[in-house]
């Protein structure tokens, strides 16, 4: 009869919390009623217990004593221990451990001796033969799962077992990233993996299947930082790991050309606001995709672009890059700088301007390709009829009503740039009475009055004879002395210099002279002739100068004239022939003192008296 297997309580906690496997262990842990009464607390068996428990069932009187003593599970990657201590017993023992890890298993028992002992696998592969109680037995590095079975036979052939499980991870090589990249010659890329699995989870590199790589294809360390080759091609990047040879993952590389930019040309490099432009790229487009910044669409290698509106003031920066498969990029720049648009002082800065009139504001536009300007008054754009208006030609019209306002000349093509001017709106003047003179008609010499009034504005007489006088309301304004005809006017003005103007004629009376009478033009040396006549009129000075050959009151040498009566008394001796003497004549002359061009005059001839030397008869 074969003894009956000794079994534990299956309420105990398993390893790490797994489940109990099924099998002969689980037939072990089935609980004979003849124990159930020795059960103590957590289901524990006493030694005595299990003494006479033997001596009952074991008809050829040795015992078999399988114990739990002690379950480790687990295995430090790298740092930590590398096998774990599994015992036999119940419940059974069963533990994860990494991919060659070795395992150190002890098995307790008692048996008659004789008794065999052995410990296989689940293929029935002899591991450990014999087995002595006690004693600690370590595996080998395990690559795959197992079931060891501790088997104790006593020399009736009756046998007891006992099994531990071993699960053993295997090692899972991750994705290479990055994956099917490109990289420009000579230059590097770092690769990633991750190895699970195993004890230390180490892996090796190769290129092409080359450990690290060469020259040729490209190196790679062990951190997985490829330096790529001088040529172009694919390779192959390949991660291995160092427990498993069989566990890899790969990847592929393109080595590609570095991008080539040559040049970048622009078609105007300092182009007015709103010009357009164009730039031509010059690139090598088989290393890469050529891009231009400031969202310009870049054209073939060669080929202008569309054109580029000058939308900024100042330096811009337009950049061509050439981007190849890796990412790498080459670049070439050129410089376009804006005019700046200035909008010149509105001309005239300040004006008066009256209610109702129209002026003209004057600006210009540079650094622009559209010169024209925007016109505003007080911020509304051509102004309306309670500001004014003012055309695109900046013809402002006043409003009927006085006051300040604001010309803006604005840049039609850069809003943000103008200038302005100031309109002040006056009134017009008015004249409240008549420009009149007290007399239109005056006498050579004479003067006239003028009288007017006015409101809104200032006043000046000017004259045909020279008069320039400002005047003030109400105007009493006296002539100077008349000669002439002459023509006054009155202006009456405003700041904007508009208001009535009234002309008046002043009519002067010409000097005249009656004619000058005398009995007869000859008179002898010595002699008296009365003249007559002379009369002046036409100016309130009727004095007259009565002159003998220009000499007033004459003399000695060209006889003398008495102004009072009238009388001309020839010399005693003929005058001579010097100026203002004539020889044998005489002007008598009566030349108006108010305007000595106008006179009168009288030709005598002097005669010398005749002599009688003798007179006797004969």
């Amino acid at each position: 009869m074969r003894p009956t297997p000794m079994s534990f309580s299956s309420d105990r906690p398993t390893m790490a919390g797994r489940p109990e496997p099924s099998g002969t262990g689980a037939a072990l842990r089935s609980t004979p009623t003849s124990l159930a009464s020795h059960r103590q607390g957590n289901g524990a068996l006493p030694v005595a217990s299990l003494v006479q428990w033997f001596g009952r069932t074991c008809r050829h009187g040795f015992a078999l004593l399988v114990g739990l003593l002690l379950c480790m599970g687990g295995l430090a990657r790298a740092s930590g221990t590398s096998s774990a201590l599994l015992t036999f017993g119940d419940p059974v023992t069963a533990v994860t451990v990494p991919y060659g890890s070795t395992v150190s298993m002890k098995g307790v028992f008692s048996a008659p001796t004789g008794s065999t002992s052995i410990i296989k696998d689940q293929n029935l592969t002899t591991i450990f033969d014999p087995v002595v109680s006690g004693t600690t037995y370590t595996t080998g590095g395990l690559t795959a799962s197992k079931t060891f079975t501790l088997t104790v036979t006593n020399p009736a052939d009756d046998s007891i077992t006992a099994s531990v499980v071993v699960t053993v991870t295997q090692i899972t090589v991750g994705a290479v990233t990055p994956a099917a990249s490109s990289v420009t010659v000579s230059t590097t890329k770092q690769f990633l993996t991750t190895v699970s699995g195993g004890l230390s989870n180490a892996y090796t590199w190769a290129v092409d299947n080359i450990p690290g790589g060469n020259s040729t294809v490209g190196t790679i360390s062990v951190t997985g930082l490829y330096t790529a080759p001088a040529a172009t091609g694919s390779h192959t990047i390949k991660a291995t790991s160092f427990e498993d040879a069989t566990k890899l993952a790969s990847t592929t590389v393109a080595v590609v050309a570095p991008p080539v930019a040559t040049s970048l040309v622009t078609s105007k490099a300092n182009p007015k606001f709103g010009e357009t432009f164009t730039l031509t790229p010059t690139y090598v487009a088989s290393t890469g995709t050529g891009s231009i910044n400031y969202s310009v669409t870049c054209p073939a290698s060669g080929v202008a672009s569309a054109a580029v509106s000058t939308d900024w003031v100042g330096d811009r920066i337009f950049t061509l890059s050439v981007t190849n498969a890796a990412g790498d990029a080459a670049q070439t720049s050129v410089t376009v700088t804006g005019q700046t648009v200035v909008v010149a002082d509105v001309s005239p800065a300040t004006k008066y301007v009256t209610a109702g009139y129209s002026t003209t504001f004057s600006s210009s536009v540079t650094g622009a390709a559209d010169t024209s300007l925007d016109w505003s008054v007080d911020g509304i754009p051509g102004g309306d009829a309670t500001v004014g208006t003012i055309t695109s030609g900046g013809v402002y019209t006043a409003p009927a009503t006085t006051g300040t306002h604001t010309i803006k000349a604005t840049s039609h093509a850069k809003t943000d740039v103008f200038k302005t001017a100031t309109a002040t709106v006056v009134l017009l003047p008015t004249v409240g009475s008549a420009f009149t003179p007290s007399a239109s008609s005056v006498l050579y010499g004479g003067t006239t009055t003028f009288t007017a009034s006015f409101s809104n504005g200032t006043a000046v007489i000017t004259g045909t004879d020279g008069t320039n006088v400002v005047v003030t309301s109400p105007v009493s304004w006296t002539s100077p002395v008349l000669h002439n005809s002459t023509t006054y006017t009155l202006t009456v003005h405003n700041l904007a210099g508009d208001g009535p103007s009234t002309a008046v004629l002043v009519t002067v009376t010409g000097v005249t002279v009656d004619p000058v009478t005398v009995p007869k033009d000859k008179v002898s040396l010595t002699k008296t002739l009365q003249f007559a006549g002379g009369a002046v009129s036409g100016t309130s000075d009727t004095s007259v100068v009565w002159k003998v050959n220009g000499v007033a009151g004459g003399n000695a040498e060209l006889g003398t004239f008495n102004t009072t009566t009238l009388v001309y008394s020839a010399p005693a001796v003929m005058p001579s022939g010097t100026a203002p003497a004539t020889g044998g004549t005489v002007i008598i002359r009566c030349e108006s003192v108010a305007n000595p061009a106008v006179f009168k005059e009288v030709t005598i001839t002097l005669y010398a008296l005749p002599t009688i030397t003798s007179f006797e008869l004969l």
